[in-house]
């Protein structure tokens, strides 16, 4: 529950001093410095005027402000203040890391580390040592994060954090936090969620609500809370991050409070809410009218907001911002990355709406190839699979309704595709790659055995982590003007650790030639399904979608039967809940107030759903069932075959079940979370 975390916010919101981060031009920033005396030892001055500024912009995500303060700072420090000299540097460098300078960051953080020297204990106070330790390794940890190198990154934090423990500034106590919240959003690239959110949980609970670090932590909670599929409780705190970013007087375009906005939109997508996701995107172009290129960075080719565009029926604007966005992508990443054959995939669904089944059905097949790819490089871009799972089920279920409306056709002919085998295989990818990707994860791990391929695989998964971080940093320069040379480095270091990680991927399949076949199949064709079923089995495989419900029929031997059910996914839902009502009906008080089993609703489903394959069922005495959707909690065995009232109860309770037509009692019925799991299941 985050109900601990909402209750911190009182129902009348305070009033904050804005004074010290309100804009303030060059100009006046120059007379300002001007004005104060230069430090020395025990008084700031200046140097803690630009350092205030410099806090106050970072604290609030205007990184590029922050580095300009800073770097005045680091001007007016004399020579003999070896002790600023130091401090300042470090944090200097870890703000360049933020700003996407990197090599700048990488030099600020070595002159820093030169320095060092200069206040060991001997010659120095301890505690202006540790001090100065704590901002050191912060940035080393920054640097190093920025650059993907996460495990040496989080190494580097949590060294930090160690020496900030030893300092007793309120400062640098305050600094500390922020640091936790760097780190927790190590962990949360890395996909260790739970142990990000717990370090961002105890920073809230341990500031006042309105304070800069709060709103930070509770904007990167959000974002994990997200990535968990938690998308309720990611809506609330993202609403509650905007409120406490306007009170503590966040500008309206700043990128921090954008950032927070678009998990806010995803959220709203991802519980197809698509007009409230479209107003708060709406909301954060007019917030962010003083600087229309970062609004257009940021939002403009985002595919949450084109998908709610989509789904909102506003296909003109919903293709312009994805068909601009695919461009970029092109340029960027190239024709052949996974990202850009999403966007292509996304292009392809707004096709698909206003009528061009043709270019439609292209651009869903060129994308397929793409996003069904056993390549490493279909890996690198995303550290995080959830949000990428759900947007590819996204793709395919809109690729499923175009090949089921198009089935027989000429297109479709002409284009050498077989409707029914090629949903089969799309219905796989977008109903369980998570659940394939474990079962894949956990076989191929038990099957190296050799420590020396463990090893072969964990640093190839290392590199993984790393390259998708990248990634990550990639993104983040594109929301920065004048970052191109930047980006070209970061693309150039990703193309290096490629190359390290496909040696690597050589290697273990020079030595173990199964491995890529098992850490990543390729989706199981109708031919690879029927080859596992025994005599008797046939394979009832289910895709529910927005607007149908999908069913095929695999025998062992023989014609795929293939049905197209008008039952959307929210009726579905609605259904299946039915049927489930007596079977977990919550608290009773007797065996007498659980409720009717509803056999109109349950043969309604089997009337639907398997009637229309009774021809493939007549010789099969067991169906293996892969279920999708809601229809993964309806127990297939008790759906009846036939009309069934029940009769009055004249003896024991329940005896008037006895005579219920259960599809148990034609077949047995088996549960499968895929159809890759009976490959599994059955391998030699």
């Amino acid at each position: 529950t985050i109900e601990d975390l909402l209750e911190r916010l009182p129902e009348k919101d305070r009033t904050v001093d804005c004074a010290y981060s309100s804009p303030m031009s060059d100009e006046e920033f120059r007379k300002t410095m001007a004005s104060l005396p230069p430090p020395v030892q025990g008084r700031s001055g200046r140097v803690g005027f630009a350092e205030q500024r410099a806090y106050r912009s970072f604290e609030l995500g205007k990184y590029a402000d922050a580095v300009k303060y800073m770097k005045a700072e680091l001007q007016a420090i004399t020579g003999n203040l070896r002790g600023y000299r130091v401090s300042r540097t470090a944090m200097y460098a870890s703000l360049l890391a933020y700003a996407g300078e990197f090599d700048k960051a990488a030099a600020a953080a070595s002159a820093s580390e030169d320095l060092m020297p200069a206040t060991r204990p001997t010659r120095w106070r301890q505690t202006s040592f540790d001090a100065n330790s704590y901002l050191l390794n912060e940035a080393l940890a920054a640097v190093a994060q920025s650059r993907g190198r996460l495990t040496e990154s989080e190494a580097f934090y949590r060294r930090s954090l160690d020496f900030n423990a030893k300092v007793s500034s309120q400062k640098y106590q305050k600094w500390g936090y922020f640091t936790r919240i760097e780190l927790a959003g190590n962990l949360a690239r890395q996909g260790r969620l739970l142990e990000a959110e717990n370090i961002l949980r105890e920073v809230i609970q341990s500031q006042p609500i309105y304070e800069p670090v709060s709103a930070k932590a509770l904007g990167r909670l959000s974002g994990v809370l997200y990535e968990q599929g938690d998308y309720d409780d990611a809506e609330a705190l993202a609403r509650a991050t905007v409120r406490v970013y306007r009170i503590i007087c966040a500008e309206p375009e700043s990128i921090s409070l954008a950032v927070v906005r678009d998990v806010l939109g995803k959220s709203l997508v991802a519980q197809e809410r698509w007009g409230d996701a479209i107003k708060v995107y709406e909301t954060a172009r007019v917030a962010m009218a003083k600087d229309p290129e970062s609004y257009k960075r940021l939002f403009a080719g985002n595919l949450y907001r084109a998908l709610a565009l989509l789904r909102h029926g506003q296909l003109a604007e919903a293709e312009a911002a994805l068909s601009a966005a695919l461009e970029r992508s092109r340029r960027q990443l190239g024709e052949n990355q996974y990202k850009t054959a999403e966007i292509r995939g996304f292009v392809a669904m707004t096709r698909a709406a206003r009528g061009d089944q043709a270019g439609a059905l292209k651009d869903f097949t060129e994308a397929a190839k793409v996003l069904l790819s056993s390549s490493r490089d279909t890996d690198d871009e995303d550290a995080s699979f959830k949000a990428r799972d759900r947007r590819l089920a996204i793709i395919f279920g809109a690729y499923i309704d175009l090949l089921a409306d198009l089935r027989g056709s000429s297109t479709l002919a002409s284009a050498g595709i077989d409707a029914v085998a090629e949903s089969f295989r799309i219905a796989e990818v977008a109903r369980a790659r998570s659940v394939q990707r474990a079962l894949s994860a956990s076989g191929a791990r038990a099957s190296l055995g050799d420590p020396d391929l463990i090893e072969l695989a964990r640093r190839e998964q290392d590199l993984q982590k790393q390259i998708s971080t990248l990634y990550i940093t990639l993104s983040t320069l594109a929301s920065q003007p004048d970052s191109g040379a930047k980006a070209n480095d970061v693309r150039a270091t990703i193309d290096k650790l490629r190359g390290a990680r496909s040696a690597l991927g050589g290697e273990l399949e020079r030595q173990f030639p199964q491995y890529a076949d098992m850490i990543k199949p390729k989706p199981a064709t109708i031919e690879e399904t029927q080859a596992h079923l025994r005599p008797g089995e046939v394979m009832i495989s289910t895709f529910v979608g927005t607007k149908r419900t999908y069913v095929w029929l695999i025998p062992r031997s023989g014609e795929v039967a293939f049905s197209s059910i008008a039952i959307p996914k929210d009726e579905m839902a609605s259904a299946v809940e039915t049927v489930r009502a007596s079977l977990y009906p919550g608290l009773i008080e007797t065996l007498g107030d659980i409720p009717e089993f509803r056999f109109d609703t349950a043969f309604d489903l089997y009337e639907k759903l398997l009637k229309p394959l009774a021809s493939g069922l007549a010789s099969a005495n067991h169906l293996i069932v892969v279920a999708h959707g809601a229809l993964g909690q309806l127990p297939f065995s008790l759906l009846p075959t036939e009309p069934h009232e029940l009769s009055d109860e004249t003896t024991v309770l329940f005896s008037n079940y006895g005579d219920a037509p259960w599809l148990a009692r034609k077949y047995a019925v088996t549960m499968l979370p895929s159809v890759g799991a009976l490959s599994a299941l059955r391998q030699p």
